[in-house]
């Protein structure tokens, strides 16, 4: 059975209908999956059209590989502050552990010429793994969708557990006023540094229409107080940041 990442990231990545998918219709909602992140700068001369045409033959190849389970976003920066230095980014992920080990062995033995035509057009100067967990599951997705993610410190006196039983409860609040976006939350688990969060607090849309739908609930439609009276005291998240989002992978659900 194929798993779903209807990620959007980082965001509810995980129905069908999201970004893809890689976590199973029937496994437990406590799963978790891996994902991988790059921050990358385009060289001098090079642009999105450069991009797209690697992402072509990496498309290509990777529909040929042993492991063509793999989805993939990238992400334009849109809500960002200065320190955001980075042109876009790159959000891939799989089914599970063992999907990401074989994958990424072949990429290093196999990839090499894909490789060089990445570097000719990018320079990426991070690249991390996080363990995702869907909180809620997103109900739609289109070609260019929206992400935000926040970081979220889970304050003294209480534990990870307490913080995503009060996120689940908030992510059920989020489906009861018809709040279509996803949820997750990422933990950071290589190549990240020396970081001062437990976690990211992923959300997904399907557009910015659906972004701003959401703003306008936690502001004006109760979500603010309702959100205060899950969470304070409990987690402190900074400010979020928003960026923009294009399918270059999706992973296609199984035929039955």
């Amino acid at each position: 059975m194929k798993n779903t990442i209807t990620l959007f990231i980082l965001s509810g990545i995980l129905s069908v209908s999201t970004w893809g998918t890689i976590h199973a219709e029937e496994a437990d909602e406590s799963s978790v999956f891996p994902l991988e992140t790059f921050t990358c700068n385009y060289k001098k001369g090079k642009d999105a059209g450069d991009l797209a045409k690697v992402n072509a033959k990496w498309n290509a190849w990777t529909d040929k590989s042993t492991v063509p389970e793999y989805a993939a976003w990238m992400l334009t920066p849109f809500f960002t502050s200065a320190d955001t230095k980075f042109d876009l980014g790159w959000l891939g992920g799989w089914p599970d552990g063992n999907a990401m080990g074989k994958s990424l062995q072949e990429w290093v033995t196999k990839g090499g010429d894909l490789q060089a035509a990445y570097n000719d057009v990018l320079d990426c100067d991070s690249h991390s793994n996080f363990v995702a967990m869907v909180i809620k599951p997103a109900a739609a997705v289109n070609e260019t969708s929206v992400l935000s993610f926040s970081d979220c410190k889970v304050e003294d006196g209480h534990t990870t557990d307490q913080a995503l039983g009060a996120l689940a409860e908030w992510g059920q609040y989020l489906a009861d006023t018809d709040d279509t976006g996803g949820a997750l939350v990422l933990f950071p688990a290589y190549g990240v540094g020396d970081v001062d969060y437990d976690f990211k607090w992923m959300r997904t849309f399907s557009s910015l229409e659906t972004f701003g739908k959401a703003y306008e609930q936690f502001g004006n439609g109760g979500g603010y107080q309702k959100s205060g009276a899950m969470l304070d005291g409990l987690l402190s998240c900074d400010v979020g940041r928003v960026y923009l989002v294009e399918i270059v992978r999706a992973i296609q659900p199984d035929e039955e």
